[in-house]
């Protein structure tokens, strides 16, 4: 019985110290901005289900477009448009994210895409 205890334990540290580790590489590279919160918002007050990428995936993703100097990207399956928003601030300033609904929630992502979030910078797509 004792031995389960500690392993127990020892998951449960080892946990916490994953969660640590994700929350400060989150605060360092990826936090959250003013518009990203709005997304999120919107999206559960429209009932959409919490399924969204996390803000480390979101600048990875970001990082990505950016990387391969993308001009143009297309998402599939937008719901809430949070994932979109990070893709499209590593567009030039004159490129737009299209993206095609697949989810049956309508005009959820176009209305969040369109929102009048604050910009990363002054280049950002969001004008």
């Amino acid at each position: 019985m004792s031995d389960n205890v500690t392993e127990l334990t020892t998951l449960q540290q080892a946990a916490k110290t994953r969660w640590d580790i994700q929350a400060a590489i989150t605060d360092m590279f990826a936090a959250e901005d003013e518009g990203l919160r709005a997304a999120l918002t919107s999206a559960k007050q429209a009932g959409l289900p919490e399924i969204q990428i996390s803000p480390i995936q979101g600048k990875f993703l970001q990082l990505l477009a950016a990387t391969c100097n993308a001009h143009k990207i297309l998402e599939i399956g937008a719901l809430a448009g949070y994932s979109g928003i990070w893709l499209a601030r590593a567009l030039p300033a004159a490129m737009r994210i299209k993206y095609w609904k697949l989810a049956p929630w309508p005009g959820i992502a176009a209305s969040g895409l369109r929102a009048p979030y604050p910009p990363v910078a002054a280049s950002s797509p969001w004008r």
